[in-house]
């Protein structure tokens, strides 16, 4: 223990170290994981923006109209209708009251044939 504290005292010269004797008991500090998914909040910025949505409706509605948009890419480059992917993100089920968005609340607006992707807000989560 004297030489954990010597360590400490001589990293922390500049700021006040408290030493506590725990009479040789185990302390588990507490675990904090401050993380950005930077690649996936530049990616965001083209995709609907599924954050604004505070009802399930609401949800629908902006999926709606990045499938138009989607839909008109599609006729103005020749693709097949359900070529391109509905990609969104940043919803976040509180905002409605705590019901999960599952694959009914995107085929309403997608159909049957345009695949998509869409993620909680903080990208840990898809339906």
């Amino acid at each position: 223990m004297a030489e954990v504290l010597a360590a400490v005292s001589a990293l922390g010269r500049q700021a006040a170290v408290v030493a506590y004797d725990l009479g040789g008991a185990f302390l588990q500090p507490g675990f904090v994981d401050p993380h950005v998914h930077f690649l996936q909040a530049g990616l965001f910025l083209a995709y609907a923006n599924l954050g604004v949505a505070t009802s399930k409706e609401a949800f629908q509605q902006v999926a709606a109209a990045h499938v138009a948009e989607l839909e008109a890419q599609e006729a103005a480059e020749g693709l097949p209708p359900g070529s391109l992917w509905l990609k969104g993100g940043q919803w976040d089920e509180n905002k409605w009251g705590g019901a999960l968005p599952d694959r009914s609340w995107l085929d309403a607006v997608t159909g049957p044939h345009r695949p998509a992707l869409v993620s909680r807000m903080d990208s840990h989560m898809t339906p």
